[in-house]
């Protein structure tokens, strides 16, 4: 079962797989097993039925993949993850495909329907002692990196209350989920009071 190969990490320069992700029950599982038993400046050729653009769950994951497989030859020190392992849109073993490159990894669960203040802080805290480093953050869609990001940014970057406001709505709109906006509302209220 290609969800888990009998293999040791990165014996392969290659690994190719034809026309089988698709009849994968764990297909994010199968393409980690695949970069796993991969060296670092290995291939990975996937063929699908059809194009990315025509199956958008692919495309995310494979954009995403691509971008973890690559953060060391980009300069990266260190991937602060703010999406719980449950969502479906987590990226299995990606503390392993990061680690595996000499990079940080940082997990901080952020659920999307209760921020905390607690969450934030830890964010926070991992951002200051990452100071100085390349960083990576995401979450599934950056919902909550934007918010966290952008309240940091005005706590400690010298960014205005407005400035915050403004990087999260080019990424999303605040005000269609009324618990973060609350959120985001007191936590620029504290950082200003």
């Amino acid at each position: 079962m290609t969800e888990s190969l009998p293999f040791p990490n990165e014996p392969f320069d290659m690994v190719v797989s034809q026309f089988s992700l698709m009849f994968f029950t764990t297909r994010k599982q199968a393409i980690c097993e695949m970069l796993r038993v991969l060296t670092q400046s290995g291939y990975m050729v996937v063929a699908i039925w059809d194009s990315l653009k025509n199956i958008p769950a692919y495309a995310a994951s494979v954009a995403l993949l691509d971008q973890l497989a690559l953060l060391k030859s980009e300069g990266y020190n260190a991937v602060i993850n703010l999406l719980p392992n449950e969502s479906e849109y987590a990226i299995e073993k990606e503390s392993s495909i990061v680690e595996s490159q000499g990079i940080i990894y940082e997990y901080i669960p952020v659920g999307f329907s209760a921020p905390s203040e607690e969450d934030y802080r830890e964010f926070e805290s991992k951002l200051k002692a990452l100071s100085g480093k390349k960083i990576m953050m995401h979450c599934a869609a950056n919902y909550r990196v934007s918010a966290f990001y952008s309240i940091c940014a005005n706590a400690h970057l010298g960014w205005s209350e407005h400035e915050p406001i403004g990087h999260i709505g080019s990424i999303w709109v605040l005000n269609e989920h009324p618990i973060w906006d609350k959120f985001v509302s007191n936590m620029l209220r504290a950082n200003n009071g």
